[in-house]
């Protein structure tokens, strides 16, 4: 059985995503998916993250892409969990190019094609400024509300 793993934040999972995970189970039989934990993610600068981390393994396991989903909570676990589970692929997306050979000690190591237009950042973006206007929204019917000749 040839077993495959990557890694991810997966917050507000999107059909970049989705087709990053078709890609990495299409190189084996058995895919892990590694999903960053808050605190992970905020020791590597990562502070933008909308979803709780059981939300994200969620999403994940939702696809019935994954055949296991494990949380990732340090530096130096990708190694860890290569001997542990006797991977044969490490998977990560294209923008991760190079970042990731050393990894071709233990496994293979290969860098997906991104799915292009669409990314968590960019799609919190949007959100952002749609929860803006909701609120500015919000505001200004309080106020109609307590003023009704306004």
């Amino acid at each position: 059985m040839k077993k495959v793993i990557t890694y991810g934040t997966f917050d507000l999972l999107h059909y970049g995503h989705i087709n990053l995970l078709k890609r990495a189970k299409a190189l084996g039989d058995y895919l892990i998916v590694g999903v960053t934990t808050d605190s992970f993610d905020i020791s590597r600068g990562k502070l933008n993250v909308q979803q709780s981390l059981m939300e994200r393994i969620q999403a994940v396991k939702d696809t019935g892409l994954a055949d296991e989903v494990i949380p990732e909570e340090y530096i130096g676990q990708k190694i860890d969990d290569i001997r542990r589970y006797h991977i044969d692929v490490f998977a990560i997306g294209s923008d991760w190019e190079g970042k990731f050979d050393y990894l071709k000690e233990y496994c293979e190591v290969v860098y997906l094609p991104r799915t292009a237009n669409i990314s968590s950042t960019k799609l919190r973006q949007e959100n952002s400024g749609i929860r803006l206007v909701l609120l500015a929204m919000s505001r200004w019917l309080k106020n109609l509300f307590r003023n009704p000749g306004m």
